[in-house]
C-alpha cells in the first residue's frame, strides 16, 4: 500500500516566550515522525502542498496542530493531526534556553511507496565522540562493540540494532544518506538534532 510522506519546503518559528527570532541552528529540526495514513479515495493528486502550524514544547514534543491547509479531505486531515502530535523535534532555543514556541511548516506531501532496509545505529552525544568512533570503524574496530560502548541510544541493548526500518520516516537529509548505502557499509556522523549518528546496513 502505498503511503504519504513530507518533503520540507519552508520553515518559519516564533518564540512564544521571547520577541526575539532564534538563530537557524536553534529552530525545531525534525528528529522523528510518523506514518500519514493511507491514502485517502477521494484524494486524487499525486502531491499537494500541508501548510501547518505546531506548537512545540521545550522538550521537541508537539502539544497542537493546526491545519491551515491540507489534503480536503476531513477524515485524512483528522487522521494526519493524530500522527503529526506524534513527531518528535529538537527544541527551539534562544540564548541557549529551550523554550516553547510556534513553529509554522510548509510540506509537499506526495506518493512513495514504504522502503525498508535493515538498520544498525550509533549514537554519539558530541562531534568528537562520533569522529572518534568512525575512525574505529575505517580501522576494522566491531560495530556492535562500539555501540554497545558509545552509544546513547537505548538501541544499545540491541548493540544498536534498528532492524527493519521504513528510510521515508527519516528527515530528507538522512534518507539520502541511508539511501547510497550498500548492505554493510556504515556512514560519516550524521547531525540529528543536538546527536551525531553513524548508521549501518545491515546484510541481513
Amino acid at each position: 500500500m502505498k503511503r504519504w510522506i513530507l518533503t520540507l519546503c519552508l520553515c518559519c518559528l516564533w518564540g512564544c516566550s521571547s520577541s526575539r527570532q532564534a538563530q537557524d541552528d536553534s529552530i525545531p529540526q525534525l528528529l522523528m515522525r510518523t506514518p500519514l495514513p493511507p491514502v485517502p479515495a477521494t484524494v486524487v493528486n499525486t502531491h499537494f502542498v500541508m501548510d501547518m502550524v505546531l506548537y512545540i514544547l521545550e522538550d521537541g514534543t508537539v502539544e497542537h496542530v493546526k491545519l491551515r491547509k491540507a489534503s480536503g479531505d476531513p477524515d485524512w486531515d483528522s487522521a494526519a493531526v493524530a500522527s503529526i502530535l506524534q513527531w518528535k523535534f529538537s527544541p527551539a532555543r534562544i540564548d541557549d534556553k529551550t523554550i516553547n514556541t510556534w513553529y509554522h511548516m510548509k510540506t509537499t506531501v506526495r506518493y512513495a511507496n514504504p522502503k525498508y532496509c535493515c538498520l544498525a545505529e550509533i549514537v554519539c552525544t558530541t562531534s568528537e565522540i562520533a569522529d572518534s568512533v568512525y575512525a574505529a570503524l575505517e580501522r576494522g574496530e566491531d560495530f556492535a562493540l562500539l555501540a554497545t560502548t558509545y552509544s546513547v541510544a537505548p538501541s544499545k541493548a540491541k548493540n544498536g540494532m534498528l532492524g527493519e526500518v521504513d528510510v521515508n520516516l527519516f528527515p530528507e537529509s538522512i534518507c539520502k544518506v541511508l539511501r547510497g548505502l550498500e548492505k554493510g557499509d556504515f556512514s560519516k556522523p550524521v547531525k540529528h538534532g543536538d546527536n551525531f549518528i553513524i548508521f549501518k546496513k545491515m546484510k541481513n
